[in-house]
């Protein structure tokens, strides 16, 4: 057996990355009590530390879960990596150029912002892929596919919390 990319290897390295922002978040938290109850100092461990680290693993978790829903189990192969991933690509650099113009986003938040609004199509994307399949029957989607939709609609909602984390990244508090 060989290494390549396939849908196992994407969620493994999600995984990683998942793991990743889990000790970082712990580090964050729990190094501070460690320090009071060994040495008796207070110390606090603020949003720069984080805003180091999680900006560079949220975006590869993004990137990670756009291309991971479209391959298909075992080859990693896709059924229409072009319409997939480079139209959702265009969709998504039009959005953000489009959001950058009204907000004037940084670099960091461009770049979530594309991979989010990209990420986003993708999943839209692979969800009119399967309906095509069904020959566009919602109900056999409904019945057949519940964990599809599960999945879809939590993805869906961690790319949502993800545009609004990164507006700690920007020092944006309200979107009017």
């Amino acid at each position: 057996n060989e290494w390549g990319v396939t849908k196992e290897s994407t969620l493994l390295f999600t995984n990683f990355f998942l793991l990743f922002l889990l000790a970082l978040v712990f580090i964050g938290t729990i190094l501070p009590l460690m320090v009071e109850a060994i040495k008796g100092v207070k110390i606090s461990i603020q949003q720069p530390f984080f805003n180091a680290f999680a900006p560079w693993i949220g975006m590869s978790l993004v990137s990670l879960l756009g291309i991971g829903n479209m391959m298909k189990w075992k080859n990693g192969k896709m059924d229409y990596p072009i319409a997939g991933l480079l139209f959702p690509f265009f969709l998504s650099t039009i959005l953000t150029f489009y959001l950058h113009l009204q907000r004037h986003f940084d670099l960091k938040v461009f770049v979530i912002y594309l991979l989010v609004l990209w990420t986003c199509s993708v999943l839209f994307m692979d969800l009119v892929f399967r309906l095509k399949k069904l020959n566009w029957n919602g109900h056999l989607l409904l019945k057949y596919n519940r964990y599809y939709l599960g999945s879809f609609f939590v993805h869906i909602g961690f790319l949502m919390a993800v545009i609004g984390f990164s507006g700690s990244y920007s020092d944006i508090t309200a979107m009017v």
